[in-house]
């Protein structure tokens, strides 16, 4: 028996929270100044390990190397298990080279092995659109190390939707049929084409059709590019006079997945984009605005920043949140627009804060209690364009859209 009266680390890696010179001796202090066996020492070189695995190293391990015990010095060597080159079997239809940009930049040869790394890299190569994704880890190399060892398979290429609900504004139909598909991997990028349509088929007085196109960035990351395109129609009597009008819309954004673990998921986005509105009024309200026309034309320019996610914070429950910063330009291209907007001061530059908040929780069997609340704060009074909708279904159920 032997008296182990310090501990001598090596080959710790710095900088790892939790497992500092200080924490590791605090984890053995009760073994100190007492008679140990070699099952001893043993125990407590595994509670040296356990410490790690609590803390999320998978894999590192703290080992007894040979020695000769002097003054009561112990040495344990902590062998931290590092990423070996990774390999992928792809059957599917998602390049090997996006998926290897992707498993490169989330586990990089030579890094520690980690928990969280692994669960990131899980859960994006199992976002690739098309693609199943399979990640386990075999022995590496080089001693010391392991190497996910990813299996890709054909997922889902194709799909769609097809909905009927009553949840339109009475003035344009409240009843809506909803239809919608996509195609995922067209270039082998990870890439996704949506297609999504709505007609209020009720009276045909609303159309909308949008059109989405993204890719990873090369698969670094996860990071995802795209743009989009949609076009509305709109028609509509009130008092017996006709309104309709249309407005394009397009915009390019980046997303980059900030936070993925098995409980929590946080995206952040940048959008950059333009809507082209027209509104066609009665001629009464040019009449009446002195307006040389009764076509109303409006370009608005604008970036957003936007934090969203969810997090499974309690048992059978999910809250979800989400923060929008708006900055804009509203350039009234047409008189009657320019008067409209000189009476309600919503003309020119803008910003908006949206914000919402809303957890589902399970409460018994098929039924949930759901809550949430939204809202948004502006710099002054916003063109109609960008104001926050306060009836409909996810907002005040009693109110029109």
């Amino acid at each position: 028996m032997v008296t182990v009266r310090k501990v001598v680390f090596t080959g710790n890696p710095p900088g790892l929270r939790g497992l500092g010179e200080a924490d590791l001796q605090r984890e053995l202090a009760a073994d100190l100044n007492r008679p140990q066996t070699f099952a001893g020492l043993e125990a407590m070189a595994q509670k040296i390990t356990d410490l790690y695995r609590r803390n999320g190293l998978l894999v590192a391990r703290a080992v007894l190397p040979p020695q000769t015990l002097k003054d009561g010095v112990l040495t344990l060597r902590i062998i931290p298990g590092r990423y070996d080159s990774a390999h992928i079997s792809n059957t599917s239809s998602v390049s090997t080279a996006v998926a290897q940009r992707l498993v490169s930049t989330t586990t990089p040869q030579g890094e520690v092995v980690t928990r969280r790394q692994l669960e990131r890299e899980a859960l994006l190569l199992g976002e690739i659109p098309g693609v199943n994704a399979r990640v386990s880890m075999k022995t590496g190399s080089q001693q010391g190390t392991t190497a996910p060892d990813i299996t890709l398979t054909p997922g889902q290429r194709f799909g769609g939707y097809i909905g009927l609900d009553n949840q339109g504004d009475p003035t344009t139909g409240r009843s809506r049929v909803m239809a919608g598909g996509y195609a995922n991997n067209l270039l082998g990028a990870g890439d996704q084409l949506r297609v999504d349509l709505l007609d209020a088929y009720e009276k045909s007085d609303l159309f909308n059709g949008a059109l989405d196109y993204s890719l990873l960035a090369g698969g670094a990351y996860g990071t995802r590019v795209g743009a989009n395109y949609s076009h509305l129609n709109y028609r509509y009597n009130l008092s017996k006079l006709g309104f309709k009008g249309y407005s394009d819309n397009w915009g390019l954004y980046v997303t980059q997945p900030w936070i993925r673990t098995s409980r929590a998921r946080v995206d952040v986005r940048l959008d950059a984009g333009q809507q082209f509105l027209t509104d066609d009024y009665p001629d009464v309200f040019a009449a009446a605005s002195g307006s040389s026309g009764s076509r109303g034309r409006k370009a608005v320019s604008l970036g957003a920043l936007s934090v969203t996610g969810s997090v499974a914070d309690l048992p059978g429950g999910v809250t979800g949140f989400g923060v929008t910063g708006t900055t804009g330009n509203v350039d009234l291209r047409s008189d009657i627009s320019r008067t409209f907007s000189q009476e309600a001061n919503s003309g020119g530059q803008f910003a908006r804060l949206n914000y919402q908040l809303n957890h589902d929780q399970q409460a018994w069997g098929p039924f949930s209690v759901y809550g949430g609340v939204k809202g948004q704060l502006a710099n002054n009074n916003l063109d109609a364009s960008q104001k926050f909708l306060m009836g409909g279904p996810s907002a005040v159920r009693a109110y029109d859209i």
